[in-house]
């Protein structure tokens, strides 16, 4: 007995989008950078603070005082 989702033939369809971020939020993560990037080259933020705060867009935990930096890092050069 098919399942409601089946297709004919016993297969299912390809998986559609599934429940994490939306893709409106994943579209506007660039942008947010950019803004970010702006502020920084403005000087409305240190150096320091735009690392922490990118890495929070990125979802990953901020680098180390004085660090080296890493992609994207307009510090770094």
């Amino acid at each position: 007995m098919a399942g409601l989702h089946d297709e004919p033939g016993g297969r299912r369809p390809a998986a559609g989008p599934r429940w994490g971020s939306p893709p409106q939020q994943q579209a506007r993560a660039p942008e947010a950078e950019r803004l970010l990037a702006e502020r920084l080259a403005r000087g409305e933020i240190e150096v320091a603070e735009y690392r922490e705060r990118l890495a929070a867009l990125r979802g990953e935990s901020p680098p180390p005082p004085g660090g080296t930096g890493g992609p994207g890092d307009p510090g770094k050069g």
